[in-house]
């Protein structure tokens, strides 16, 4: 019997910090389909919160999910508000207050949108001369796109959402829209307009991952960074986080292969 106290009192002590970890509190913006709120807020779903409520579960631990505006998200995690927040990009301002969870959520990749019949070379920098891009507000694309726009060589017009960039491109005010290729073909979808516009055959970004950071800010990171990487990466190593991107981009979305963005063979612009 005291040996069995024993042993009870150690893994408690190995997983108390788990163990004991309150409700988490993440933070998410809409981007479809990776996060879809409803107009409320009240609603939230999409791949990268049904691949992340699964690690949870694995991982043992509670969430709340909170969804808000990209800026709020931003600032409220790093300020500790906010235990978390999905889907981010690795940049390195983001780290300066966030530790990133290394396993992807998903990839994505930037690519150019034109109305059908409008279609015009993007292999070269050169190409997007005198070009009115729209692009959605707060989006960062790459250094080589970022440099260019401050050079002159294109203009670029910040929109709400990529909804608002496909009507506009749709009524002739842009010449391209610049966006992430999933999210543009789930919009397009949505919108009925798939067959009205073209995908240009020169990515500007190759894909790249995705991923939920954790505020640094947070007294619970430490406890729930690992047990969160770990039930990720089983989710990767066994299929299952795969078959959760299958059944809801496929099967229920019954997204066209085209807007994948995992080709790791494209062709990208020559800056």
């Amino acid at each position: 019997m005291h040996h069995k106290g024993l042993l009870l009192l150690s893994v408690l002590f190995l997983l108390g910090p788990l163990a004991q970890a309150a409700k988490l509190n993440i933070g998410v913006y809409h981007y479809p389909p990776f996060v879809i709120c409803s107009d409320s807020g009240q609603t939230i779903d999409g791949l990268d919160v049904r691949i992340v409520k699964r690690a949870l579960l694995l991982a043992k631990l509670k969430a709340q999910f909170h969804c808000l505006p990209w800026r709020r998200l931003m600032h409220s995690v790093a300020k500790g508000q906010l235990d978390g927040g999905l889907p981010l990009r690795k940049l390195e301002q983001h780290q300066l207050w966030g530790s990133y969870v290394e396993v992807p959520l998903h990839f994505e990749s930037f690519v150019m949108a034109t109305s059908s019949g409008k279609e015009f070379s993007n292999r070269q920098g050169s190409d997007l001369g005198g070009k009115i891009l729209g692009l959605e507000n707060g989006s960062t694309i790459s250094p080589a796109f970022r440099r260019q726009q401050q050079l002159g060589l294109f203009k670029v017009r910040t929109l709400k959402d990529t909804e608002l960039g496909l009507k506009s491109l749709k009524r002739g005010r842009l010449d391209a829209y610049v966006g992430n290729i999933t999210v543009i073909g789930y919009t397009a979808m949505m919108l009925g307009i798939g067959k009205q516009f073209s995908l240009l055959p020169h990515r500007i970004t190759k894909p790249e991952g995705s991923y939920m950071v954790l505020s640094k800010l947070s007294p619970q990171t430490q406890a729930i960074a690992g047990p969160i990487a770990s039930a990720l990466q089983g989710l990767r190593d066994s299929g299952q986080l795969q078959a959760i991107n299958n059944q809801f981009l496929d099967v229920e979305l019954k997204l066209h292969d085209r807007y994948c963005p995992q080709q790791l063979d494209v062709e990208t612009i020559d800056w």
